[in-house]
């Protein structure tokens, strides 16, 4: 047994910083990873396809992170105006990644647009947009204005899961930040969570010991018992092949 910190690889995004473009994540991914006692490691999105393997190597477990919106053509989906923030060389990069994740057993953590995402590669599709594509749905987008931080709808959780085992609870209350979610599952994810308007919550991923895809931000929960222990669980995952 080694007492090596696992190191966590942090997908990132393409980042205007004043004149410079840059690349980056969202320093609330990088917060959890160090609360779990993890080392976190931003990967960049320029790395060319066929480093993917040598940098999974360097890696212990990888975190799909939040973002824009996945462009259509990738899951046969239909182009509208809410769909937004589209980065295509993103989206190659990352469902680029998955594939060659896929192929390996190491944990994996996605989150928002990391469940869409890693549903997309393996042959899954999405609502393009929520509000007008389900019925009855719940409020979910609630970006501007409001703080990442708020709790806005209960998410109700598998008993037989390994989420629950995680949790320890049958439903939690989660903030939320998209307008987009899983229309199709793809074959080989298992659903453990769902909002009460049916939108899938969670996903298991069945390859893999610790495969676990949510829609909501635990990164922007530090004082929430369940999102901590589901840091902590990923990075206890990652730390067995450390």
């Amino acid at each position: 047994m080694t007492n090596k910190k696992p190191i966590i690889g942090i997908c990132t995004r393409n980042m205007e910083k004043e004149f410079f473009l840059s690349v980056g994540a969202p320093t609330f991914y990088v917060d959890a990873i160090v609360r779990a006692g993890g080392i976190p490691l931003l990967m960049p999105l320029q790395t060319k396809k066929e480093d993917f393997g040598e940098m999974l190597d360097v890696v212990d477990g990888v975190i799909f992170t939040g973002g824009g919106d996945i462009a259509v053509d990738f899951y046969g989906g239909e182009m509208s105006e809410k769909v937004t923030l589209i980065d295509v060389v993103r989206d190659e990069f990352e469902l680029g990644l998955a594939k060659e994740i896929l192929k390996r057993e190491m944990p994996v953590l996605g989150i928002c647009r990391g469940l869409q995402l890693m549903n997309v590669a393996m042959g899954g599709t999405l609502f393009e947009d929520i509000p007008s594509q389900v019925e009855n749905a719940l409020a979910h987008s609630y970006v501007d204005g409001d703080a990442f931080d708020k709790l806005v709808h209960d998410v109700s959780v598998g008993e037989d899961s390994m989420l629950f085992d995680v949790f320890g609870e049958k439903r939690v209350t989660v903030n939320s930040l998209h307008h987009q979610s899983v229309r199709d599952l793809a074959e080989g994810l298992t659903v453990v969570a769902t909002a009460d308007d049916g939108v899938i919550e969670s996903a298991l991923m069945n390859d893999r010991d610790f495969g676990v895809l949510i829609q909501w931000h635990p990164e922007c929960l530090p004082e929430a018992t369940h999102a901590q222990q589901l840091f902590v669980a990923f990075v206890d995952a990652a730390s067995k092949d450390a």
